[in-house]
């Protein structure tokens, strides 16, 4: 305790530091001030009176919602997406012989492209689509897939590595379907939604899939 007693002595003696002398010696002694110095304080002055109106506008409704549609004016709409059509037909060009060449498209591009014109020619009823045999263990799953309903890379990887055996009991109707559907998922590559080995599942579904379609 007598220690304490002591150090607090000390605490009310000591002098201020150059930084508060700075302070005090600029509230007695007028210090000239440079164009730039006069510009910063009259800037500081003038955002505190900005602030000062900003709160009192906001103590009313009407305030608030002047600023609200003020804001709204002020952020600029954002600009449409426009998604790109896929490819039902590659483009060809007629030779001076009269022969027809595809250029400027990749081998993947062009396979996918007769996918989904199959698909739309062979124009399947979904009545047919759904009827899926009893022994089928995952039918209802199935059933959201070749809707529509659902996509596969929404299917966790259990319920997908459990469906991968009743992908053998598909009709080519429903194979056809159910690949057209997922063209552009790429369950490893760069569209892949995981940074796990739980994108395999989906892929080995996939494969299992192609080799039974082609």
């Amino acid at each position: 305790r007598r220690h304490s007693k002591a150090v607090g002595e000390k605490l009310l003696v000591l002098r201020p530091s150059w930084r508060g002398t700075l302070g005090s010696a600029s509230r007695t002694t007028p210090i000239a001030s440079s164009p730039g110095t006069a510009g910063a304080s009259s800037g500081r002055g003038g955002g505190g009176g900005h602030v000062k109106s900003l709160m009192k506008t906001m103590t009313t409704s009407e305030g608030r919602q002047q600023l609200r549609q003020r804001e709204a004016a002020s952020e600029a709409p954002a600009a449409p997406v426009e998604e790109a059509a896929p490819m039902t037909a590659p483009p060809c060009e007629r030779q001076a012989d009269g022969s027809w060449r595809i250029r400027g498209v990749y081998q993947h591009q062009v396979l996918k492209a007769g996918l989904r014109l199959l698909n739309e020619r062979w124009n399947t009823p979904e009545s047919k689509l759904i009827e899926l045999p009893k022994s089928m263990m995952r039918a209802g799953l199935f059933r959201d897939l070749l809707t529509g309903k659902i996509r596969l890379q929404s299917v966790v990887g259990n319920d997908v590595s459990a469906a991968q055996h009743d992908v053998k009991l598909l009709t080519l109707p429903q194979l056809l379907r159910l690949r057209t559907l997922h063209l552009d998922f790429t369950p490893s590559g760069c569209g892949a939604d995981t940074v796990t080995a739980v994108g395999g599942t989906h892929e080995a579904f996939l494969s299992t899939l192609d080799s039974l379609l082609f």
